[in-house]
């Protein structure tokens, strides 16, 4: 197991094993090991962006609010350059 949770260890375990597949991780240390490894990957901030390009979420703001409730720490500088950069802000 690497230095990050053991959620990102299993998520770069099965995307070793798939063919074709990539990987949803936050984690820097996991981010940096699925680069090593060429594992495409997006980050949760990413996968809302896409969800609301192709239809799914009419707006990403309510959908990063709440993992922030959840607990996942958020740069605000990010999120606000995200926001902009989609036209919500």
């Amino acid at each position: 197991m690497g230095p990050w949770p053991r959620g990102e260890g299993q998520v770069l375990t099965l995307a070793l094993k798939s063919i074709n597949s990539g990987a949803v991780l936050d984690d820097l240390q996991a981010r940096k090991c699925a680069r090593l490894f060429e594992i495409p990957l997006i980050g949760s901030l990413g996968l809302i962006v896409a969800a609301k390009r192709r239809g799914v979420l009419p707006a990403v703001k309510p959908a990063f609010d709440q993992i922030k409730a959840l607990g996942l720490h958020i740069d605000p500088k990010i999120i606000d350059q995200v926001l902009l950069s989609i036209g919500e802000k």
